[in-house]
This record gives C-alpha cells, sequence and structure tokens, in this order.
C-alpha cells in the first residue's frame, strides 16, 4: 500500500513539473500600432522577416524587420511601415501568414497608444497561422508599426493588404459626387 502511494506521488510530481516547465516558454505573439517610420510599403503583398524572431530590437534578443518586396530587400530597424500602395488607396484589411509555426500558440494584440485597427483573430493549423488585422483603416500615406515576439529565427510573415478595387473607388466618388450636387441642388 505504501508503494502504491509513492509510485502516485512521484507521478504527480512528474506531472507538476511539466506544467511548470511550459509556461517558462513564453507564446509567440504578433502586435500592431501607430507609430513614425520610413518602410514604405509600396505594393499589396510583401514579406516581414524577423531574423531573431523577436523584433524590433537588437542582438542577440532582438533584431530589426527585414522587408522584402518586389524582389528587394532593406532592414527596418523600428519596424515601423507607412502604406505608399499604388494607386493611392487606404488599407482595410492586413493579413500575415506564418508557415511552421502553430497557431495554437499565437497571440494577436495591440499596441499602446492609438492603433489602426480595432480587431485581429488568429487561425490555422499545427504548421500555418494567419493573424489578421482588420475593423479598421491605414490611409495612404498613414504609418503602423509591427512587434513581434516568441517565434523561430528567420520567421517570415508573409503580408498581404485588402484594399479597394480601382472600379470601386471610382464608383464610391461618383457616388459622393452625386449626393453632393443633389444637396447643393436642395438648398438653392
Amino acid at each position: 500500500m505504501k508503494l502504491s502511494k509513492i509510485v502516485l506521488l512521484a507521478v504527480a510530481v512528474v506531472l507538476s513539473a511539466g506544467l511548470v516547465l511550459a509556461d517558462s516558454i513564453p507564446d509567440p505573439f504578433i502586435k500592431l500600432g501607430s507609430g513614425g517610420g520610413s518602410g514604405d510599403i509600396i505594393v499589396p503583398n510583401f514579406i516581414i522577416t524577423s531574423p531573431t524572431g523577436t523584433s524590433p530590437g537588437e542582438p542577440p534578443g532582438g533584431s530589426p524587420c527585414i522587408l522584402t518586396q518586389l524582389g528587394f530587400s532593406e532592414p527596418e530597424p523600428d519596424c515601423v511601415f507607412e502604406n505608399h500602395i499604388f494607386p493611392k488607396a487606404p488599407i482595410f484589411e492586413l493579413v500575415f501568414d506564418i508557415f511552421n509555426v502553430n497557431a495554437a500558440g499565437v497571440e494577436c494584440g495591440f499596441l499602446p497608444g492609438t492603433t489602426p485597427f480595432r480587431e485581429c483573430s488568429v487561425s490555422g493549423g499545427e504548421n500555418f497561422t494567419r493573424v489578421i488585422f482588420f475593423d479598421g483603416i491605414i490611409p495612404h500615406g498613414a504609418e503602423f508599426s509591427l512587434v513581434v515576439g516568441g517565434f523561430p529565427a528567420n520567421t517570415d510573415f508573409y503580408g498581404t493588404v485588402a484594399v479597394p478595387e480601382p472600379g470601386t473607388i471610382s464608383l464610391f466618388l461618383v457616388g459622393l459626387g452625386a449626393l453632393l450636387a443633389r444637396r447643393r441642388s436642395l438648398t438653392r
């Protein structure tokens, strides 16, 4: 009887130790906010790489973001980017696809202060994560900042932005013009 209690106690200690160790590794996170910087995003599809898995920062713990678009790469020390997508269009949704990272442990959120979006979501599976920032807008010429942490070294964040279709912008402007013309004619 004593031996079974000792074995049961040993099993409980081993399981408890496993739970304690599991909490010591932070979950990967990606956060968005506003900011001032120089990284111009000029196309709706781009890649942001974190050489250490934690950006921005200085090695050994952190690293600058590396922005790649149209085959060219440039370091962005503060991970702050500006919307210069052609044609001049606002960003309504920002999506990051991350491969070889389990979505179950990834968290999304926002940096303190102002942020261009109000909602974010994480989806995916064992080897794929999709993070979507939505319910807001990044106007053309406006800046946003990105902070990532806890990812494996050299993680690529494949970015895609949702901008209005050129036809949608034209129709919106025509409709707005018609409303203003009607309003002006009613006030005369």
